[in-house]
């Protein structure tokens, strides 16, 4: 019996033994992690983000030029592209190539005054040289009548044809529009214009900017122009110029009296330019004759 009291005893002694000290977990606080208590990372992993959300310094650096790149691509791909800060395209400042090729091309034109005063058509052409177009081009000029009665009308036409097996570009200046005027010779000398043949000159009258217009007929492609001739003198209506401004159709003339009978080569002064040509003009001032009788 006193045996099993020992035994007792005993097992409750270590039952009842000082507590096991317990293991202290260490607590970080949040974002100030030791970087060098975390396990080490795998090839290609991204970097963590910076604790607290502070950018280091070359981060900054990093961002600004990223953005100052991006921004400067987005604005020369604007202005490369002709496109607005918000992608949307501007209109183009003038006529593109295809719209040339369908208003100002073609094989057949009744109307060449309509093509030659559309803006679509116009061209810079100060610095081009003329050409030979000789073998390519020829021009006309019929007149509805070859009699006109002293101070009657004669309606003129002029035709271009392309010859050729191209396409043949014909320039005109406009002044401001373009100017096909009739002048009637007897021999070499000009009659009907008195007392000069070009206009006064205005004081203070401003020199409009050359202007050119361009076409292409193609293969076999004819185009024409009507104008008219009065079989009178003229003169120079200075007292219809007002504030020196001089109308599209040119200098302003008056009928004085009926040219006398006789024949007369009537010559078309055409705004043909930048083409070769003799010193009879025979492109850019083609001739007709015509004879004034009763």
């Amino acid at each position: 019996m006193r045996r099993a009291l020992l035994s007792l005893t005993f097992l409750a002694a270590v039952a009842c033994g000082p507590p096991t000290e317990r293991t202290k977990i260490e607590m970080e606080p949040i974002g100030t992690i030791d970087p060098s208590k975390l396990p080490p990372k795998e090839k290609g992993d991204t970097p963590d983000p910076p604790p607290s959300g502070k950018v280091p310094l070359s981060a900054k650096e990093s961002t600004s030029t990223s953005t100052s790149t991006s921004t400067s691509t987005s604005t020369s791909t604007s202005t490369s592209g002709g496109s607005s800060s918000s992608g949307t395209p501007l209109e183009p400042s003038g006529p593109t190539a295809q719209q040339r090729t369908e208003e100002c091309s073609g094989g057949r034109f009744d109307n060449l005054y309509l093509l030659l005063t559309n803006k679509t058509c116009e061209v810079d052409a100060r610095s081009e040289s003329p050409q030979n177009v000789k073998d390519a081009l020829e021009v006309k000029v019929t007149s509805s009548t070859p009699q006109i009665v002293p101070g009657g009308r004669v309606d003129l036409m002029i035709t271009y044809r392309n010859k050729s097996a191209k396409p043949l570009n014909l320039t005109f200046v406009l002044d401001p529009s373009p100017r096909f005027d009739a002048e009637a010779y007897r021999g070499a000398q000009l009659v009907g214009i008195s007392p000069a043949r070009s206009p006064p000159p205005k004081k203070g009258t401003p020199t409009p900017p050359k202007t050119w217009s361009r076409i292409t007929l193609t293969p076999g492609g004819i185009a024409k122009m009507k104008t008219g001739w009065t079989a009178s003198n003229f003169r120079w209506a200075t007292e219809q110029i007002k504030n020196g401004v001089i109308p599209d159709s040119g200098y302003p003339r008056v009928a004085t009296s009926p040219i006398a009978k006789g024949r007369y080569t009537l010559k078309v002064i055409t705004p043909l330019t930048l083409v070769t040509e003799s010193a009879d003009r025979e492109l850019t001032a083609p001739k007709i004759p015509v004879e004034v009788a009763d």
